[in-house]
């Protein structure tokens, strides 16, 4: 049997501007996994996959002259479908015969019906193109697997910068820079192969190494988010406002280019510094727009770290879901503002950043 996982994922800085192609953001992977379980049929006529988190749904299928047909479909499946569809149309281009199999996928990123916005749709998406890369001994680089799972999860979902699936792809703390999708959208006739081969225009993922004694600290305010609903919404105003949204843009990447030299360089008042000019810039893209970025709760998150002077901002599209502190290990009242935000009805989140390697 076959095992692999992906890990969620948590933005630090640079959310909403990243979906531009050119504007950079910080991500970090976390220790919570979506898990494939991979084992071969050789006597089944089709491959099935099914899922911890959906006890009714799977998905049934076979090949026929390099034609895919599904026999049991499910939408609550639809980004392991497609990277089923991407990653074994790449294997029939390298000649690989393809074979039966039964994969079963189970996520920690969604617990006891709590979702805390770690990227469950990136994360299972990576891990089903790497359960099936390693099922047909495919050896392909980080890169090359990112553009596998990005193709796919663009198809499904239509927007969005793909940084999450970068995070799940990488491991670790990276610098992200989305590539155009407009360009990608033109590629109607490319094979993966050529895709895979291809340079992707401005992107950009870059592995950070932060100070060792830095501390990330996460806190969870309840409310799920819709990420895809949330950047549309931006998106209405980006059309309407071009001039403010270009200052905007500006300032998020003034602001996460000095977050990742304060991170490379160990230099603690620029991280702090920096993270919060990304926050001013969110607050300044939220009054803009009319979309409540940081709300009551995560206002609350950010001030009373604020208060003991740990900086502090919203974690990804905002509108509930994560907030996220950076200080130094040995700051005497992380405890305190740990107990503050449990006593403000924000469940602290004991996740560690996780590397690949």
């Amino acid at each position: 049997m076959i095992e692999v996982k992906a890990p969620g994922k948590l933005y630090l800085a640079g959310e909403y501007a990243v979906v531009e192609p050119g504007y950079p953001a910080v991500i970090v992977a976390v220790d919570q996994f979506v898990t494939a379980n991979l084992t071969a049929s050789p006597s089944a006529t089709a491959s099935q996959v099914t899922s911890e988190q959906f006890p009714t749904s799977k998905l049934t299928w076979f090949w026929e002259i390099e034609t895919i047909h599904f026999s049991t479909d499910d939408s609550n499946l639809n980004f392991v479908k497609q990277a089923i569809i991407n990653t074994e149309q790449y294997c029939l281009e390298q000649q690989i015969p393809l074979q039966n199999y039964r994969l079963t996928l189970d996520s920690q990123l969604v617990q006891a019906g709590k979702k805390y916005g770690l990227g469950s749709s990136a994360a299972v998406t990576v891990a089903t193109i790497k359960a099936i890369l390693k099922f047909y001994n495919c050896k392909l680089s980080l890169l090359e697997i990112f553009k596998i799972a990005a193709l796919t999860h663009y198809q499904v979902q239509g927007n969005g910068s793909l940084g999450d699936v970068a995070a799940s792809v990488y491991g670790g703390w990276i610098a992200y820079t989305s590539f155009d999708r407009t360009w990608l959208r033109q590629q109607t006739s490319a094979t993966i192969t050529s895709l895979l081969a291809s340079d992707w225009p401005a992107l950009k993922i870059t592995p950070l190494t932060p100070p060792a004694d830095l501390s990330l600290l996460i806190g969870w305010t309840g409310s799920p988010a819709s990420s895809k609903k949330l950047v549309a919404a931006i998106k209405k105003s980006q059309l309407a406002q071009p001039a403010a949204y270009q200052k905007f843009l500006t300032a998020s990447k003034n602001s996460v280019l000095e977050l990742i030299t304060g991170l490379q360089n160990g230099n603690y008042e620029i991280i702090f510094t920096a993270l919060q000019n990304n926050r001013q810039a969110l607050l300044t893209l939220s009054r803009l727009s009319g979309v409540e970025i940081e709300t009551p709760l995560l206002n609350k998150l950010v001030s009373t770290a604020l208060n003991y002077q740990i900086s502090a901002k919203s974690s990804g599209a905002g509108g509930g879901d994560c907030g996220i502190a950076l200080t130094q290990k040995s700051h005497p009242k992380i405890n305190t503002l740990l107990k503050t935000w449990e006593a403000n009805q924000i469940q602290v989140l004991p996740f560690k950043v996780w590397n690949l390697n």
